[in-house]
């Protein structure tokens, strides 16, 4: 460390010019300094930059020992496994849920999005904080999808077990060498019995370490499919796609109860893709103010509260959501209300406290 610090130290213009002013104050033609004193200036400067690097390097070990102890899933002995970073090992398959970092470079065989897609936050990496959108392999997706590997560890084990655990390579991966570029990377996937028919694959099907799992908001989707009409997304801003927004999708953040109110009457459709099970507040705020349909998340507290004026979808996929544009009744509407209104509210919570 430190013989590669100094060698680091002495590139600098400054150094450089440091040690050049002690060799000629070193001599006495040049001047009565002795050498010791001469030589002080850049010995301290040379030692505060060692201390630098140290503390830094110190860090860096740290968090580096932390990275390698994150736990990640491996289909290991037909069963999924927690297992650390350190312990990944080429030929490895491994399970990447959405949020998570992935632990090596690595090739997507198959993703949970129906089309095969999924998205990459490389923030750490390069500093970028907008989505990349990559394709699980066509190949392998495919696959997946029509004989439901998902649910099956044994057809994944089957399909990808290796010489370390068998003795033989039932699937063949081969890759470039490594080059400067992170972003340029081809291959193929080769199956046994299958020599003749390669997959080949660029870094559209793959992962890099250290790449962050993202999925897409489902009104994010939604306003891509439907570039016809406006959407206005009310709330808590969502700041992954800060950069690569629709135009037809508008962030207003947090607005006022009047504000509100008025977005409720104009409004053509209220959509709430929401998989939080508490009680839907905003729902009836919409049918209050007079919102002439309602979508809402399949989940069963909507389901409990608007069976009788709501359309139900999939918050998970945005690509089978129908704007149905079923005008809500108003006896249909006013018996909702009426089960759940503040005076209501107000009258049961008397009564509990009269009976106690």
């Amino acid at each position: 460390f430190i013989p590669f610090s100094i060698f680091h130290r002495m590139k600098s213009f400054l150094n450089i010019f440091f040690l050049l002013t002690t060799i000629l104050s070193s001599i006495k033609m040049f001047s009565q300094k002795s050498l010791s004193s001469a030589l002080s200036p850049l010995l301290i400067v040379i030692a505060i930059g060692l201390i630098l690097d140290g503390v830094e390097e110190i860090k860096r070990y740290r968090n580096d020992l932390q990275t390698n102890k994150t736990k990640v899933k491996v289909y290991k002995n037909k069963k999924l496994r927690d297992i650390e970073w350190k312990k990944v090992k080429i030929g490895n398959l491994i399970k990447v849920n959405k949020d998570e970092n992935f632990p090596a470079d690595m090739l997507v065989i198959y993703s949970s999005n129906k089309e095969g897609n999924f998205y990459l936050q490389t923030s750490n990496i390069d500093g970028e904080t907008n989505l990349k959108e990559r394709d699980a392999l066509n190949y392998t997706q495919e696959l997946f999808s029509k004989k439901n590997f998902k649910k099956s560890h044994d057809n994944l084990y089957e399909l990808f077990k290796n010489k370390d655990e068998t003795g033989n390579d039932n699937c063949v991966i081969e890759v470039e060498q490594p080059n400067k570029n992170i972003y340029e990377i081809n291959g193929s996937m080769v199956f046994k019995g299958e020599e003749k028919n390669k997959n080949y694959f660029n870094f559209k099907s793959t992962a890099i370490r250290g790449a962050k799992l993202k999925n897409t908001k489902f009104i994010y989707e939604l306003a891509k499919l439907n570039s016809d009409k406006l959407f206005y997304v009310i709330g808590k801003k969502f700041d992954e796609f800060s950069q690569d927004i629709p135009s037809n999708l508008i962030m207003l953040g947090k607005l006022t109860d009047y504000e509100m109110s008025l977005f409720y009457k104009k409004a053509k459709a209220f959509i709430s893709p929401s998989l939080y099970e508490g009680f839907g507040l905003t729902p009836l705020e919409a049918l209050y103010y007079g919102c002439p349909s309602i979508y809402l998340s399949d989940i069963e507290v909507f389901r409990e509260i608007f069976n009788d004026v709501a359309e139900f979808f999939d918050p998970y996929d945005a690509s089978i959501f129908k704007f149905n544009e079923i005008i809500i009744k108003n006896d249909e509407r006013e018996k909702v209300l009426n089960n759940y209104n503040w005076d209501n509210c107000a009258l049961d919570v008397i009564d509990v406290l009269k009976k106690n």
